[in-house]
């Protein structure tokens, strides 16, 4: 057998109270034919169509094609369905042929284009291509979906009212042309229009509707059926973002600000901190710790040697022979034990290679090294902590204070915080730059939950956006699950769609502000504005200092798919019926 109704009962609630449309309605429909349903409006006959193509499932009894219960048939829709909607159901924002592609992409049909310029013809829509669907009549509209449903040649074509816009003449036109696919295929048609009754020979008037109906007088094979894998859609993808172009550039707009303004934001804090990190390392003496007892008693000896480790004190504090004053600073070279290097002013004065050095009446021998080039008047010896002598690794100012060069000036503040409780520890540039340390601290604090807050206000943003223009698209969606689009490919669509928009806005707003900031370094625009050269800097990550615009990114990546989730959820409550219900 072919399409059969078994006792069949369709009731709709009221508030009245529950309201029956038809009850034990049973049908055997034949093969190939034209059916043509009539009555008055309100008495069931859309809704009958829409039982017969698997759209509105709520109903009881069984509807059999191919002797299987079409609530079994998996592609049922998709492989035996074509459906000419009352209210036209095209998509306004594509062309005539765009829609025809998109119902053929929806069945996985290959488009016969011979095929698809015939019925342009027969259907005088020839030469309007490409021409928008807002801009066309209703009788034109009528005719691309009557175009649409046949270029799919399925084993079943529903028509609902499918000359309900046409004249006179394009009505007999699309009547001998259903007549003439109704020798291969069952068309089923609901019309008030009476002349429809000439070219059927099944009637079934739901005004006088009868229970039992049977219009199978001859013996045929089942329906061929055709498996079909459905099309990835990626162009009508495109086109359904390219749609909303005022939620677009909003969405577009919004994120570039964002990000933009986090990102500035990160990398000036950034430059900043290295700013005044580098002035603190050129500073000279800025690992200098003045030690000085509380009780300001004087150090004795077995204190000294107590604080005696991988600490320096400066050289001047002792004597060279021949030479009445100089001045001593740590540098970061390599130097052996008993090297130094020394200024010009030095040689120029000194003028020998050995230095003979006193300190409490000891005498070390100190190496020249070589002689670098300083703005000083005043000699000075440069050394490191590996150049001194093990004797000169710790000495006193004077009896009530030590000064110390710690070695890891990173190690500072831990240094002095764990002096003994009888020591108070200073370092004077560490103190002075300190205060800069905790004011971007502070800054930076205040800027993380600025950030947090302007992320999630734009996230939620997008997320609205998005989620208007998904109820916006709810219809195309119902038509797309309609007319054979299974809930998984549909869930796919979805989730390319929204992670697709999502990713691209992330991406153009990523690519603007990795220019904006090359754009203002390139200029040395902070040098302008805030007197310090190549000021934003993004922080690095490893090796990496654009680890910020992938964490944008995965961002965008996971709203994207939480927001796809969210709508999974809301299409497995829309009613098709509903949905395409006339408006």
């Amino acid at each position: 057998m072919g399409l059969e109704l078994k006792n069949v009962t369709k009731k709709f609630k009221t508030i009245e109270g529950e309201n029956i449309l038809f009850e034990d309605l049973s049908i055997t429909f034949p093969k190939q034919g034209l059916v043509v349903i009539t009555g008055e409006s309100g008495c069931g006959k859309s809704t009958l169509l829409q039982l017969i193509a698997g759209i509105d499932q709520e109903y009881e009894g069984e509807i059999l094609f191919n002797q299987k219960n079409i609530k079994e048939i998996k592609y049922y829709r998709q492989q035996n369905i074509s459906f000419v909607y009352q209210n036209y159901q095209l998509i306004d924002y594509l062309t005539v042929k765009e829609n025809c592609l998109f119902y053929c992409h929806l069945k996985g049909i290959k488009v016969d284009l011979e095929k698809y310029q015939y019925l342009s013809e027969i259907f005088e829509l020839q030469g309007m291509d490409n021409q928008k669907i807002k801009d066309l009549s209703g009788g034109q509209k009528q005719r691309v979906a009557l175009m649409r449903a046949l270029l799919c040649s399925s084993a079943l074509i529903l028509c609902d009212e499918p000359t309900g816009a046409l004249d006179s003449d394009n009505r007999k036109k699309v009547y001998e042309i259903l007549k003439k696919i109704s020798r291969k295929h069952l068309v089923i048609i609901v019309s008030h229009d009476q002349e429809s009754l000439k070219y059927s020979s099944y009637v079934l008037d739901f005004n006088c509707l009868k229970h039992h109906y049977h219009w199978n007088y001859q013996l045929y094979l089942r329906y061929e059926t055709k498996k079909r894998k459905c099309g990835s859609l990626l162009k009508e993808m495109i086109k359904m973002m390219m749609k909303d172009q005022k939620k677009a550039m909003m969405m577009f707009v919004s994120q570039l600000y964002m990000i933009l303004a986090i990102t500035l934001i990160i990398s000036g804090l950034n430059g900043f901190q290295i700013y005044y990190q580098k002035q603190y390392t050129k500073t000279l003496n800025n690992n200098l710790v003045m030690i000085q007892k509380k009780d300001q008693n004087p150090f004795k000896e077995k204190e000294i040697k107590q604080l005696k480790g991988n600490y320096l004190y400066r050289l001047d504090m002792g004597k060279i022979e021949g030479l009445k004053n100089f001045q001593s600073f740590s540098i970061n070279k390599k130097l052996n034990q008993n090297e130094v290097y020394v200024n010009n002013t030095f040689i120029e004065k000194y003028k020998k290679t050995k230095i003979a050095y006193i300190l409490n009446q000891q005498s070390y021998e100190l190496t020249v090294k070589g002689v670098l080039h300083d703005t000083y008047q005043e000699p000075i010896i440069y050394y490191s902590f590996s150049s001194l002598p093990d004797e000169l690794a710790i000495q006193c100012v004077d009896l009530s204070t030590c000064l110390i060069y710690v070695k890891n000036k990173d190690f500072l503040e831990n240094y002095i915080s764990h002096l003994p409780m009888k020591y108070q520890g200073t370092c004077l540039v560490y103190e002075e730059y300190r205060s800069y340390f905790e004011l971007i601290d502070l800054f930076t604090k205040i800027s993380s939950i600025f950030i947090l807050l302007s992320f999630l206000i734009s996230l939620v943003l997008m997320g609205y956006l998005v989620l208007s223009m998904f109820y916006e698209n709810q219809k195309i969606y119902a038509l797309m699950l309609a007319n054979g689009y299974q809930n998984k490919h549909l869930n796919l669509f979805i989730l390319k769609k929204v992670t697709l928009t999502m990713m691209t806005i992330g991406v153009f707003s990523c690519f603007f502000s990795f220019c904006f900031l090359h754009t203002i370094n390139y200029f040395d625009i902070s040098k302008i504005i805030f007197g310090i050269s190549k000021l934003f800097i993004l922080p690095k990550i490893g090796k990496y200092s654009y680890f910020v615009y992938v964490f944008y990114l995965c961002c965008y990546g996971v709203q994207g798919i939480l927001l796809s989730l969210f709508m999974f959820i809301k299409m497995k409550k829309i009613k098709m019926y509903e949905c395409l219900r006339e408006e």
